[in-house]
């Protein structure tokens, strides 16, 4: 797989993590975002990446840095390369 696949993945993971240890609803994001409740299933699925406007609205939606899941992802995508 990709690098770029991985960290994709990585970030919707991470996303979906941080909704859940709030206790917010994929409808409850999705409303705050202005998109169907598809939309956030997808993303957090890894079936749908997001565009970095996408990925700032989300993160504020959630409360989270943008740059701190970013880089959360990149340590988790190298490690698991450098581990190989």
């Amino acid at each position: 797989m990709k690098a770029r696949n991985v960290l994709d993945k990585r970030i919707s993971g991470l996303l979906q993590d941080k909704r859940r240890m709030l206790g917010v609803t994929m409808l409850e994001v999705a409303r705050c975002l202005g998109k169907p409740h598809s939309f956030v299933g997808l993303v957090e699925s890894g079936k749908r990446c997001l565009t970095v406007g996408e990925l700032e609205m989300f993160c504020n939606v959630l409360c989270v840095n943008m740059e701190d899941v970013i880089k959360q992802a990149k340590r988790k995508v190298m490690w698991k390369y450098e581990s190989q």
